[in-house]
């Protein structure tokens, strides 16, 4: 059992024990925010809140929620840094499908250690283990690749087959790794690729495929599973934020990562936060502690 968890103690605390922490980090998060960045400053001005204001999470409610697209995008990177520049260890970015033009995401030393241990939990509830080789079928955020590691797993990177699908395959065949990881419309196209160059997928020796960048269903896990000993499991992340949610080996649904992230259902119109059951919008706000970019909470 134990080797089921990355951190037990988290993992397997109570909702009381979560709604702690996260009341505490949503505090501290208004603070940092307000105290280290002209926009958040500003936003909770406009709003008439204080961070002392903020004791409970349903006085963080009260906090309007922020937009990509009004918000995110047209503030300067500057405005958002909740640090100096020069603490900034790793610049991440969007892909820029959404709003034309990549977006830069600075991380500090904290962050990327928050981060590889947010994969490294992840990695651990879906089975990867010491001894593990693991394949991106597609470049990543080097919090991936260290996530591995903190496995205790090998990791190939894709800057190895110098990202092109083809090299990444030959390469395949001659590390054997035991995990993949992909997005389900890349699978499918790097598994036809693969029997042309003569690697067939179910035969090869992986018994985890990681799921990352898109949505799927069922349907698709029962067809991709029916005639292979090979256990597909879903994340579900942005890379703005962070990988927020993941399954475990029950793969009975997706668990939040409560300790970094706060999620919230609101109604779209209103903002109002909405109970169990009722069909929303997902807003989430990262609570994990880092210091840069302070990523935007309510987004």
């Amino acid at each position: 059992m134990a080797e089921q968890y990355w951190d037990p103690d988290i993992e397997t605390a109570s909702q009381e024990k979560l709604r702690d922490i996260q009341t505490e980090k949503v505090k501290a998060l208004v603070a940092r925010a307000y105290e280290n960045t002209t926009f958040y400053r500003g936003r909770l001005d406009e709003a008439g809140i204080k961070p002392e204001d903020i004791r409970t999470l349903d006085d963080f409610a009260r906090i309007p929620t922020t937009s990509y697209f009004d918000d995110f995008i047209p503030t300067p990177t500057a405005d958002k840094l909740a640090v100096p520049a020069s603490e900034v260890a790793s610049v991440l970015s969007t892909s820029g499908t959404l709003s034309g033009s990549p977006q830069p995401l600075m991380l500090s030393r904290s962050d990327l250690d928050t981060w590889s241990e947010l994969m490294a939990l992840l990695f651990t509830m879906q089975g990867v283990r010491k001894g593990d080789m693991v394949q991106p079928v597609f470049p990543g955020p080097c919090v991936v690749d260290r996530g591995v590691n903190l496995c205790g797993a090998t990791m190939v990177p894709a800057g190895a087959s110098s990202f092109a699908m083809d090299y990444t395959i030959k390469l395949m065949r001659n590390v054997s790794p035991t995990v993949l990881v992909s997005s389900p419309s890349l699978f499918m196209e790097f598994e036809r690729r693969a029997l042309q160059l003569g690697v067939d997928l179910k035969t090869s020796g992986l018994h985890t495929c990681i799921m990352i960048g898109e949505s799927w269903s069922d349907a698709f896990r029962r067809r991709v599973e029916s005639d292979r000993p090979t256990r597909f499991y879903d994340i579900y992340g942005l890379m703005e934020v962070g990988m927020i949610l993941g399954e475990c080996h029950e793969r009975k649904g997706m668990h939040c990562l409560d300790h970094l992230f706060l999620l919230e259902i609101v109604d779209p119109e209103t903002g109002r936060p909405l109970g169990p059951g009722e069909a929303g919008e997902i807003v989430h706000s990262p609570v994990a502690g880092g210091n840069a970019p302070a990523p935007l909470p309510h987004w």
